[in-house]
């Protein structure tokens, strides 16, 4: 009776056990993976000519949107954006 009791108990941790490791991997596909996937799927999706004109929508409603504001770069930005270009410019002279 010994030997079957233990082997109930060793049974029972060992699908506790088993259970927590399938979830723990969900939870880790999930959470990293899962996200990852779902970007690939997104840019996929750009074949189709009905995903593409909503891009395409998307965006020209978020450049009218920041047409309207006063600025559309903070300070920083726009600073860092000057010295780029000027590195640019610089050496493509040069050449």
């Amino acid at each position: 009776m010994k030997i079957k009791e233990n082997l109930k108990i060793f049974f029972i941790k060992l699908v506790s056990i088993f259970l927590f490791a399938v979830l723990l991997i969900s939870f880790i596909f999930n959470t990293f993976i899962g996200n990852k996937l779902d970007k690939i799927t997104t840019i996929l999706e750009l074949s189709e000519k009905n995903n593409r004109d909503q891009l395409k929508e998307k965006i020209r409603k978020e450049i009218s949107n920041s047409l309207e504001k006063d600025r559309i770069l903070s300070i920083e930005d726009s600073e860092l954006i000057k010295k780029f270009i000027k590195k640019i410019v610089k050496e493509i002279d040069i050449n």
